[in-house]
């Protein structure tokens, strides 16, 4: 699970806050269409995942336990 989750963080950052939300503005969030300095920070985005990475640890170990006790 935990790998899981550190993908689609991964997956998160490198694609969708690098290069879809900074390049087609059609799918950006509504009120922040004329941010695009702020999209094109890639350094930023990278930052606000490192914190992240202990909470799927936690998450992970948990929801390990729970598919544990369910089999």
């Amino acid at each position: 699970m935990y790998g899981y989750m550190i993908v689609l963080a991964l997956f998160d950052t490198c694609f969708l806050d690098w290069v879809l939300f900074p390049n087609i503005r059609r799918v950006r969030l509504p009120g922040t269409e004329h941010m695009d300095r702020e999209y094109h920070q890639k350094w930023f985005h990278v930052k606000a995942m490192f914190p992240e990475i202990p909470v799927f640890a936690v998450g992970g170990l948990l929801i390990a336990l729970i598919m544990t006790w369910i089999w």
